[in-house]
């Protein structure tokens, strides 16, 4: 690996893409966000002109319009909306909007696979005027079956789109409650439509070379950084009356003493990711179970014991934490550009606990909850 074309490269660079956190919606909670009944049960819902949502025909309007777009002009008004639709053959129609002259059959997809019968969904609709859509997610060829059967392809982002830029004209008669609904199913279907960013995409693969050889780089960081709080040499060097109970993953590590109820977590991620307070590590003096709930009990007389030295350790919002808390604190911070102190992490961080007042804490708290 060549560091300095690597160095070189990095700066060179004039911009890289900043990622967009996604909102996550209800239906992502949910589990819901990629199946196609609950989709389809969504858009029949809206589809609804006198549903109780307010909307109107601003669904109904958005795929006409749509549908005119791709050379298919239709009227429909006064139509009945069918779920689950029953074909001649028994298979299932998603949508079907239609009045006593005209249907549009509407197959709605997600991840599923395009290999319904179309000729079976257009037989089974009797109609002076009608069209079939296929909704998806990515585009895809529009279908003409052997039997004059036309399936226009639409993708739920460009109905969603149409349906966004008309909302305004309707937005005045809309409960609130509805549009907080409306909002959430259009930003899953724009999550579920584009997960990774194009310009993410287009940045990796332009640059993949360099940002491997860089990823190699963090993971060895990462490596020796565990490895330093993870070997078991640091814990015998702060105190034979600890033991590591927690490790490899990759941001914290227990010490604990013998009870298993008095620890010392060390936070070392924030070595290497940090976005306040600068590189550091951060070690809690922490208490759970019994001990916990008798020092709970009997805080003030605990304190008594406490210098005011060491009373200057403690976590200021104490006891709010469920089944654990972090009594106590220490911050141990590093700069990044002394590569001695990053090389000398064990010493550092042996030499901050010791001088510190944690482990006289960490003592008391064990004689006082032992009597």
């Amino acid at each position: 690996m060549d560091i300095t074309r690597l160095q070189e490269w990095l700066e060179r660079l004039n911009d890289i893409p900043q990622m967009e956190k996604r909102k996550k919606t209800f239906m992502d909670i949910s589990g819901l966000a990629h199946y196609e009944n609950i989709w389809s049960n969504i858009y029949a819902f809206f589809f609804d002109v006198r549903g109780e949502h307010g909307f109107n025909d601003l669904f109904i309007s958005s795929l006409l319009e749509l549908l005119e777009e791709k050379g298919q002009i239709l009227f429909l008004n006064d139509f009945q909306i069918n779920r689950e639709f029953e074909t001649n053959k028994g298979g299932r129609i998603d949508l079907l909007l239609s009045n006593e002259d005209t249907a549009v059959i509407i197959e709605a997809k997600v991840y599923h696979v395009v290999n319904n019968d179309f000729e079976d969904y257009w037989n089974s609709i009797v109609k002076n005027k009608k069209v079939g859509v296929l909704l998806t997610l990515r585009e895809h060829p529009s279908i003409r079956t052997s039997n004059g059967g036309y399936f226009i392809n639409i993708t739920h982002k460009e109905l969603i789109d149409k349906v966004i830029s008309k909302i305004p004209l309707y937005y005045l008669a809309v409960n609130n409650t509805y549009q907080q609904y409306l909002q959430d199913f259009c930003q899953t279907i724009y999550n579920v439509t584009a997960p990774m960013e194009t310009k993410l995409l287009e940045f990796y693969y332009q640059n993949r070379e360099q940002i491997n050889q860089l990823s190699t780089i963090k993971n060895e960081i990462v490596r020796y950084v565990v490895n330093q709080f993870e070997d078991g040499e640091l814990v015998k060097m702060i105190s034979p009356d600890l033991h590591i109970a927690k490790r490899q993953n990759k941001a914290y590590v227990y010490y604990k003493y013998k009870s298993g109820e008095v620890m010392l977590t060390l936070l070392y991620d924030r070595l290497w990711n940090w976005k306040e307070h600068g590189c550091r590590i951060d070690i809690y003096l922490e208490v759970q179970g019994e001990t916990l709930n008798q020092l709970k009990k009997t805080n003030e007389s605990f304190l008594k014991m406490l210098t005011e030295e060491e009373r200057r350790y403690l976590t200021s919002a104490r006891f709010e934490k469920d089944g654990y808390e972090h009594y106590a604190h220490l911050r141990i911070n590093i700069n990044p550009a002394n590569v001695s102190e990053l090389l000398g992490l064990k010493e550092k961080v042996k030499n901050a606990v010791i001088n510190s007042k944690l482990l006289n804490i960490a003592d008391k708290i064990i004689q006082y909850c032992e009597k």
